[in-house]
């Protein structure tokens, strides 16, 4: 069951980064998430952002919102079309960025400190491949499975 133990791996390791982002920092992952694509990208529209860090538009949208209210991203409307925006990082947020990346980093490579470059690498090529599976599986069974309806509550489920 490898989505299993990938799950606890995340849930393992990614706690140390939960730790420093949240009680370090204040932030989320998913704050951080779209920080670091922001700091790679130097602004993007919110629906590219949404794209690129995996969420649907609603938590994107959420997320920003947050981000905005701590100051740590600026959304500028572009002034060919108002009512599309370009979203970026403040320097506050490009401070922050830069302070938690080499934390996460170096959890990451503990994390990896007991493979070889080549097994890194293996692992790397690996993931790729699973992900790509994984979009397709996603497509696949999609339409014949039903949608969480996590909005009636978490203990109700269809009868």
């Amino acid at each position: 069951m490898p989505l299993y133990r990938i799950s606890r791996l995340l849930a393992e390791a990614g706690s140390l980064v939960v730790r420093v982002c949240e009680g370090r920092f204040g932030i989320t992952r998913r704050e951080w998430r779209l920080m670091s694509y922001l700091a790679l990208s130097g602004g993007v529209p919110p629906s590219e952002l949404a794209r690129c860090a995996g969420l649907d538009k609603a938590r994107t949208s959420r997320v920003i919102a947050s981000l905005l209210e701590k100051r740590l991203i600026v959304r500028t409307p572009k002034p060919s079309d108002r009512r599309q925006a370009i979203v970026q990082l403040t320097e506050e947020g490009r401070r922050i960025h830069d302070e938690v990346l080499p934390l996460t980093r170096r959890i990451n490579q503990e994390l990896l400190a007991v493979l070889s470059d080549d097994e890194v690498d293996w692992l790397d090529g690996v993931l790729d491949r699973l992900q790509a599976r994984a979009e397709t599986v996603v497509a696949t069974f999609d339409a014949e499975l039903p949608r969480a309806r996590r909005h009636v509550g978490g203990a109700r489920r269809p009868v």
